[in-house]
């Protein structure tokens, strides 16, 4: 009787002095309302994810939950705005919806951070977007620097503290959220007059040390106000590493940006991302020693990354919601384009985005925009480049390949009237610059986590992985055919504006050893600008489509 009542004395004391409670988050939505496609591990594909789906599981996971008296955070790591025709809505100033932040408000959300694709539509959009967020989450950034009229003044904050409760117990949680150098990076030609502390954009540096001191001080500052603080930012490995083991006071990093399914420990910080496009939640059964002020992590690896099945339960409200957005955005896009469910082609084989773009589907993507270019009364191109980052989904052998997943693949980008899409250029370049253009891009895919160019078939050469950048380690390159040392007269090139707006950031990268020279089709040297053409999934579809 005695021995069970000291263990009942220490017992007792020990449970008190643990707080428990619940995080699920998700990161990189992309807009995906609808889910995507995923390849099976036992070969083929599968849908998963779909907004509906997400929040009856957020749902479900809140009140199984609450039902064990513990109460849950929701939180998004970024990149929840563009990737499918649903994100062409919340930028258009004719229309009162932002699709992207309702379901955030449905889903009750408690904090968001914004990601480089946020700034996608350029000011004019990002200021219509945010002018319509009312209400939800609180949008978290610590590192954001925003000129006095931003629309995001007032809403935007370094980060929040939530008071949450369990057996009679307070626990204070700040969220501070920010964008990473590598987002800050790709971001830089979209971005315009929102910078980021730890990125001089002017000279594009990253400025870690910079970065580094600042989030630091947002820490003390929190814990000041809270027991513990979550990093909830869209960056991900190596980043996030390197955040982890240079930080004092974080107990948790929810992390983004890199599309990866991970659970990991850094120096002792727990470290979680969920993945892409809501296939995945994440969910993380937390426990907080009020005595030791240690969090720890119950749940197991298996389990803190939840599949969203499309045969799970679905919110059907917002699934009606769903189809209407579905609608708008084709109103939107406008009656010329193809209905969202048309077939414009079913694949033979597999063109998988998985890491780095395959190379099939690199020139596919690039060579079908090549082929449309002329159909649509363009000129002849040579060859059309893009970064193979841009090219944002898989199409897989034997599904059929919508146009709102022909979209998909091209949806980066807004033009400067305020359309989807970046304007697809046409210019000039002399042989020897497309040549140093080429080596650029080749050495600095090696350096970028993000970054790897993308030629038509009408582009060809060899690496020597030996070889000596700028000296020998392109060999072989050839344009139809004919190697290009043999070529004297100007090659007519095509891309995009969200690549060609970068050509400066390659001679600042260089030191100024590669200078290019566009040449406008008169072959004389000018800005490049908008051809007029269509846009990218407009030519890749028209390349199907007219035969």
């Amino acid at each position: 009787m005695i021995k069970m009542l000291f263990a009942a004395l220490w017992i007792v004391p020990s449970l008190a002095s643990e707080f428990r409670f619940q995080i699920l988050h998700t990161n990189d939505l992309h807009s995906h309302f609808e889910g995507s496609w995923v390849a099976k591990p036992e070969g083929g594909v599968q849908r998963m994810g779909g907004y509906a789906s997400l929040i009856s599981e957020i749902t479900k996971f809140k009140a199984s939950a609450l039902a064990r008296g513990e109460q849950t955070l929701t939180l998004d790591a970024g990149d929840f705005f563009s990737g499918t025709i649903f994100h062409v809505i919340a930028p258009n100033p004719s229309v009162p919806d932002f699709p992207e932040w309702a379901f955030f408000q449905k889903a009750g959300y408690d904090a968001v951070t914004l990601g480089n694709h946020e700034f996608d539509p350029l000011n004019r959009g990002v200021k219509t977007m945010f002018k319509k967020m009312q209400g939800g989450p609180a949008l978290v950034s610590a590192n954001i620097l925003l000129p006095e009229n931003s629309p995001l003044k007032g809403k935007v904050h370094p980060f929040i503290v939530k008071e949450l409760h369990f057996n009679s117990q307070k626990l204070r949680v700040a969220i501070l959220g920010l964008l990473g150098p590598d987002a800050c990076t790709v971001s830089r030609g979209t971005r315009e007059n929102i910078h980021f502390v730890g990125f001089d954009d002017k000279n594009s540096k990253e400025n870690w040390r910079e970065l580094l001191t600042l989030i630091q001080q947002q820490i003390l500052a929190a814990k000041k106000l809270a027991d513990i603080v979550v990093l909830v930012m869209h960056a991900g490995q190596p980043e996030d590493d390197q955040f982890a083991s240079a930080l004092n006071g974080v107990d948790l990093i929810i992390a983004g940006h890199t599309h990866e399914v991970y659970s990991k420990k850094v120096d002792g910080i727990p470290i979680a991302q969920a993945g892409q496009y809501g296939a995945y939640l994440g969910k993380l059964n937390l426990i907080f020693n009020l005595k030791t002020k240690k969090l720890r992590i119950l749940n197991e690896v298996a389990d803190r990354a939840h599949p969203i099945f499309p045969n799970v339960s679905h919110d059907r409200a917002f699934e009606r919601a769903i189809s209407q957005y579905k609608s708008l955005s084709h109103k939107i896009l406008g009656p010329k384009l193809p209905p969202a469910d048309k077939i414009i082609f079913v694949p033979d084989r597999d063109y998988i985005k998985a890491g780095r773009v395959s190379i099939d589907l690199a020139v596919l993507a690039t060579s079908r925009i090549r082929d449309g270019i002329e159909k649509a009364g363009g000129p002849k191109v040579d060859a059309y480049f893009t970064s193979s980052g841009l090219l944002r989904s898989s199409f897989h052998r034997g599904v059929p390949v919508t146009f709102a997943d022909v979209f998909e693949m091209f949806s980066v980008g807004f033009d400067a009237q305020g359309n989807a899409g970046s304007e697809v250029v046409v210019f000039q370049l002399q042989p020897k610059d497309f040549k140093r253009l080429i080596e650029f891009m080749e050495i600095y895919s090696h350096f970028s986590r993000t970054f790897h160019p993308a030629f038509s078939d009408s582009v060809s050469f060899r690496v020597r992985k030996w070889g000596i950048p700028f000296v020998n380690r392109i060999a072989d390159l050839k344009l139809h055919g004919k190697s290009i040392d043999d070529l004297n007269t100007p090659i007519i090139l095509a891309s995009n504006s969200f690549v060609t707006k970068n050509f400066d950031f390659v001679e600042k990268k260089t030191l100024g050893l590669i200078k290019l020279r566009p040449l406008d089709m008169q072959g004389n040297p000018a800005a490049i600008r908008d051809s007029g053409l269509p846009k990218e999934f407009e030519l890749f579809s028209l390349s199907f489509l007219q035969n």
